[in-house]
C-alpha cells in the first residue's frame, strides 16, 4: 500500500514517484509492520514517436528485522525500450545493494540483475499471438540468490479479457526445467 504520482510531459517524459510500505503482505495481513516507508522514482524519456524509450529507476527503503536490526536497501538502474514492426526489444539493468540482507550481521552485500526480453507479434499489435522471449540473469554476493534463466511463451487472446498461453523456462543456475500452460482472465 501506498501513494503514486505520475505525469506524462508533452515532450515524452514520464515521471513516477511513489511512497510504500515496502514489505509485502504478511500473515494475517499485516501490511506495514514497521515505522519504515520506501521511496520508488522512474523517469523515462520517449524518442522517434515512442519507437525508443531510455529509462531510469531509483528505490531506496529500509526494513526492520528481528532484535532491531535494520536492512537499508537501494535499487539503482537503466532500462532501454526499442519497438519495432512486430517486434519490442527490452534490456534493463539493476544494481541493489543491502545494507545487512540477512539481519545478521552489519555487511552490504551487493547483486547485479539483467533482463533481456523480445516480444515478437508477426500479425502486430492488433494481432491474437505473441511469442515472448525473455532471458534473467542475476549475479548477487549471496549465492543463493544467483539466477540465470531463458523462458520462452506463447499466448493466444482468445477474447478481450481471456487469453491462452504456454510456456518453457530453463533454470542454468538450478538446472531445471519448467513448462507450464493454462487460461489467464481478469474481469
Amino acid at each position: 500500500r501506498g501513494l503514486l504520482l505520475s505525469t506524462k510531459t508533452g515532450f515524452g517524459l514520464d515521471v513516477v514517484a511513489q511512497v510504500v510500505n515496502g514489505n509485502g503482505i504478511e500473515e494475517q495481513e499485516i501490511f506495514d509492520s514497521d515505522k519504515y516507508k520506501s521511496l520508488v522514482g522512474r523517469l523515462a524519456q520517449s524518442f522517434a514517436g515512442g519507437r525508443i524509450r531510455v529509462g531510469v529507476l531509483g528505490y531506496a527503503g529500509k526494513e526492520a528485522g528481528a532484535g532491531g536490526a535494520v536492512n537499508a536497501v537501494t535499487y539503482l538502474g537503466p532500462d532501454l525500450l526499442l519497438r519495432l514492426p512486430n517486434v519490442e526489444f527490452l534490456l534493463a539493468y539493476v544494481k541493489r545493494t543491502d545494507s545487512n540482507p540477512l539481519f545478521e550481521r552489519v555487511d552490504t552485500e551487493t547483486s547485479e540483475a539483467v533482463l533481456a526480453e523480445a516480444i515478437l507479434s508477426p500479425w502486430g499489435e492488433q494481432g491474437r499471438t505473441f511469442f515472448p522471449l525473455a532471458w534473467n540473469r542475476v549475479n548477487s554476493s549471496l549465492d543463493a540468490d544467483d539466477a540465470n534463466a531463458l523462458t520462452v511463451n506463447v499466448s493466444r487472446l482468445i477474447r478481450r479479457n481471456l487469453r491462452w498461453t504456454a510456456e518453457y523456462t530453463r533454470d542454468f543456475e538450478r538446472k531445471e526445467d519448467r513448462w507450464l500452460t493454462g487460461i489467464v482472465t481478469a474481469f
